[in-house]
C-alpha cells in the first residue's frame, strides 16, 4: 500500500510540531546550518568547553563542573583521585574521534582518563555495550590508566543505571553552560553570542517532547521518504511539488476537485473561496468591509471544517521537513493571498 500523507496530516504530533514552529524565533545559526541534530556538532562544541585554554575564555570552569558533577557516580576508589585532579591547561588533553570515543578527557599527572560518549537521544541498553567496548580498547591501550565512562544523553540526568558508568542528562549539561553564561564567565561577546544560540538550539532539541518529534519522523518515514524521493528526482531547477501532487492528490476519492491551474509567474492555483461578494461590496463600507474581511478569514481559516484548513495541512505535508529526511533544496511553500475579482468580489486564493 502506498503511503498516504493523510496519516501524516492528521497525526496530533505533526500539527504541534508546526505550532512550535510557526512561533517567531530569533535567528540560528545552528538552525540555518541544520546543525543542531548532528551527534558530531555536540560533540565538537563539549570538547571545546572542556579544554581549559581554548578559546571560549572560561579557563577550567566547565571542566570542574563536569568532573565534580560525574564523580559521585564513579567508584568510590576513582572519587579520591578525581577529587584531586589538576585542571591546569598543561595537565589536560581532550581529544576527539580518539579510539572511536566521542570525547576522551586525559588527566596526565594522575594518569586518568574519562571517555564521553554523545547520544542525542534516549539511553538505551545497546548503549551499555558500546560504552564498554570503547573502554576496553582504551585499557588496553593505556595499561596503567584508570579509565572511566560517561554516557551523555536525553534521558533525565542521573536517571538511567548502568553498572560501572555515569550517566549524564543533557539537561544538566545545558542548565550548567546556561549558569556560566548567567554569571559572565564568558568575558567575549561574540563567544555570548555563539553560546546564546547554543543554548537555544539544545534546548528546542533536546527538551522534554523532541522524542515525541523523532518518534513523529519515524512513524511517517515512508511517506516522507517519498516526498524526498520526488524532490531529488526533480533535480536542481527548484522544488517541484507538482509531481508528487499528481501522484497523491488532495483529496484521493476526488483527485480532480483541486486542479493545478497555472496562474502566471511561477504559481499555480489549487483553490478559490468567496469572501464578500460582489453585492455585499456594493452595500458596505470601506471600513466595514476592512473589518468583514478580516472577521471571516478569521473564521474561516481557524475552523477545522474549512476546506482552507484541509488544503493548508497538505501542504505543510508537503513542506515538512527534517535533519534525517528532507533535502535542503527548499520546500515547497503556501501562500493564502487575497484578490479582487474582475466583478470586485473578493476571494481567498491558495496557491502553491
Amino acid at each position: 500500500m502506498e503511503p498516504d500523507p493523510r496519516a501524516l496530516i492528521d497525526d496530533p504530533r505533526f500539527h504541534a510540531y508546526h505550532r512550535d514552529l510557526a512561533k517567531p524565533r530569533q535567528f540560528n545559526t545552528f538552525d540555518v546550518l541544520r546543525y543542531s541534530g548532528y551527534e558530531i556538532r555536540h560533540s565538537n562544541v563539549l570538547a571545546w568547553l572542556l579544554r581549559p585554554a581554548d578559546t571560549h575564555g572560561i579557563g577550567s570552569r566547565f571542566l570542574e563542573w563536569f568532573v565534580d558533577h560525574v564523580i559521585g557516580r564513579f567508584p568510590a576508589a576513582d572519587r579520591v583521585r578525581l577529587a584531586e585532579t589538576s585542571f591546569e591547561a598543561g595537565n589536560v588533553e581532550v581529544w576527539r574521534e580518539r579510539d572511536y570515543v566521542d570525547v576522551t578527557i586525559l588527566f596526565k599527572k594522575e594518569k586518568c582518563l574519562i571517555a564521553v560518549e554523545n547520544k542525542p537521544e534516549s539511553a538505551h541498553p545497546h548503549h551499555l555495550d558500546q560504552v564498554m567496548g570503547y573502554e576496553e580498547t582504551l585499557l588496553g591501550k593505556h595499561r596503567d590508566h584508570t579509565v572511566r565512562s560517561v554516557l551523555l544523553s536525553t534521558s533525565p540526568d542521573g536517571t538511567v543505571n548502568f553498572p560501572g558508568i555515569a550517566h549524564v542528562g543533557w539537561d544538566c549539561v545545558r542548565e550548567a553552560i546556561g549558569s556560566v553564561l548567567a554569571a559572565g564567565g564568558f568575558p567575549s561577546p561574540d563567544v555570548q553570542a555563539f553560546i546564546r544560540q547554543y543554548l537555544d538550539m539544545v534546548e528546542r532539541w533536546f527538551r522534554p517532547g523532541s522524542e515525541s518529534f523523532r518518534a513523529l519522523l519515524d512513524d511517517h518515514r515512508a511517506i516522507l521518504k517519498e516526498l524526498r524521493r520526488v524532490l531529488e528526482k526533480d533535480g536542481d531547477g527548484g522544488v517541484h511539488a507538482m509531481t508528487f501532487m499528481e501522484k497523491t492528490p488532495i483529496n484521493r476519492r476526488k483527485p480532480d476537485e483541486y486542479s493545478v491551474r497555472d496562474k502566471g509567474y511561477g504559481w499555480e492555483g489549487v483553490y478559490t473561496e468567496e469572501i464578500l461578494s460582489n453585492e455585499e461590496l456594493a452595500e458596505m463600507s470601506a471600513p466595514k468591509v476592512e473589518h468583514e474581511v478580516i472577521r471571516r478569514l478569521e473564521d474561516f481559516m481557524d475552523s477545522d471544517d474549512s476546506e482552507y484548513r484541509r488544503i493548508d495541512d497538505y501542504f505543510q505535508c508537503l513542506a515538512f521537513g527534517s535533519d534525517e529526511v528532507a533535502t535542503a533544496r527548499g520546500t515547497a511553500q503556501m501562500t493564502a493571498t487575497i484578490q479582487k475579482n474582475d466583478n470586485g468580489s473578493l476571494q481567498n486564493v491558495i496557491s502553491t
